[in-house]
């Protein structure tokens, strides 16, 4: 019985064979003590499972597990997909390449399903949702215990249906659900305005095709109305393109300056981005605002800054997600993916879950709750009123300390040159 079971699982593991020797180039001859005596080692625990387990299961089910629990153990991104049924159509496996329909990014922190930012103009983030929000529940599905491609993939492809998430949020007593409907982003990528006393201000809300070009133009209106110096605000500005982040870093760095190194583990991935020079904006000190929502390809950018013009960072230590992932197909149809590279900023720091800290930390306000139940519906109303009255009137305060911070700098400069 024991010989017979044996063999039945071996059929089933030249997937990992195959991926073991193909993607990591094993020398099978060199190594093929520790390997095999590995993979002998997880025949053994299979042939127990499917000779004494309370329940069959079968060899198939029991690699697909292994092969996803290998993946699972190394980060919260990489993930295995089965080969499709013959009638299922195509692979659920990763997520799709088109436009965001909830325009939502989600990402592990802590074991919890946190939200990494709405995009601006996006559903969600009309919808009320905020960067930091844990997600508890989708359609009344608990989140735990799922792998992140299957929300990544349920919250990118909605198919014109809306979507209810039960969130846990920072100085929220009670849980919150929102539904969110499908829509469209409509919204610039980019826009500026000019503040006090000429300080510009860049607003980036996403990094895609359309970025690098609103960029340019925004930056074009604050060198004709002469500002002298500029805050770019990159807070709550999710992943997106790293080769959108690239070409805005263009607009500000001279040419030859490091932008940003792509460093990875295999032949060939490992490469160095340099800027081409535009520099469109030259004129003033820079302040670059980060937070918890900054990710992706607005940390490559947030660090090209620092590097490359001395851009100040202000703000929050930014989310830790700039990596680029590998998507490999095995015979059976099959498909793994995972993180094959990962962006450093130009000092050499690498971002991924690192994230990146600020030149000048601006904490986060303590969150004060009230003991008294009773108020609670009141202050909240009023504070609502207050706050709507009040939109408009006064700048953002990280705004203003950005602007601050920009007339210290100025000062400092004219001291030198007397």
């Amino acid at each position: 019985m024991r010989k017979r079971n044996r063999i039945s699982v071996w059929v089933t593991l030249p997937i990992v064979l195959l991926l073991l020797l193909r993607l990591h180039g094993i020398d099978v001859q060199a190594r093929e003590g520790g390997i095999y005596k590995s993979l002998d080692t997880m025949c053994d625990v299979m042939d127990i499972i499917q000779r004494d387990y309370i329940e069959k299961v079968s060899s198939e089910k029991l690699v697909t597990d292994a092969v996803q629990g290998m993946l699972s153990s190394l980060d919260s991104y990489s993930h295995f997909a089965p080969a499709p049924e013959p009638t299922a159509g195509p692979s659920a496996g990763a997520p799709p390449k088109e436009a965001c329909t909830y325009g939502l990014e989600v990402a592990y922190k802590d074991r919890l399903l946190t939200v990494v930012s709405p995009i601006e103009y996006a559903p969600a983030w009309k919808s009320g949702l905020k960067s930091g929000d844990i997600i508890l529940k989708i359609n009344d599905e608990a989140t735990e215990d799922r792998p992140l491609f299957e929300f990544a993939h349920q919250l990118r492809s909605g198919a014109g249906k809306d979507i209810t998430l039960q969130v846990a949020r920072r100085g929220e007593r009670d849980f919150i659900d929102v539904t969110i409907t499908p829509g469209k982003i409509d919204g610039p990528a980019a826009r500026s305005d000019m503040l006090d006393e000429k300080i510009g201000v860049l607003r980036i809300s996403r990094f895609d095709k359309e970025t690098a070009a609103r960029t340019a133009e925004c930056l074009k209106k604050l060198n004709a109305e002469k500002a002298h110096g500029l805050i770019v605000d990159l807070r709550d500005c999710p992943a997106g393109a790293v080769s959108s982040a690239i070409e805005v870093a263009d607009l500000f760095l001279p040419a030859g300056e490091l932008v940003t190194t792509l460093e990875g583990r295999a032949q060939g991935v490992s490469k160095e981005f340099k800027s081409n020079g535009k520099a469109i904006f030259k004129s003033g000190p820079f302040v670059v605002l980060i937070n918890g929502g900054t990710s992706g390809a607005a940390e490559v950018l947030a660090g090209a800054l620092q590097g490359g013009v001395n851009g100040i960072l202000m703000g929050q230590r930014s989310f830790g997600c700039a990596f680029e992932e590998g998507s490999f197909t095995l015979k059976d149809g099959s498909m793994i993916s995972m993180i094959t590279a990962v962006y450093q900023t130009p000092y050499g720091l690498e971002i991924q879950a690192e994230g990146i800290d600020p030149d000048v930390e601006i904490p986060l306000p303590p969150v004060v709750l009230d003991i008294d139940e009773e108020e609670i519906p009141e202050k909240k109303a009023a504070e609502k009123k207050e706050k709507e009255e009040d939109k408009g009137k006064e700048l953002d305060p990280m705004i203003r300390r950005a602007m601050d911070l920009i007339k210290g700098v100025r000062i400092v400069a004219r001291e030198e040159e007397k």
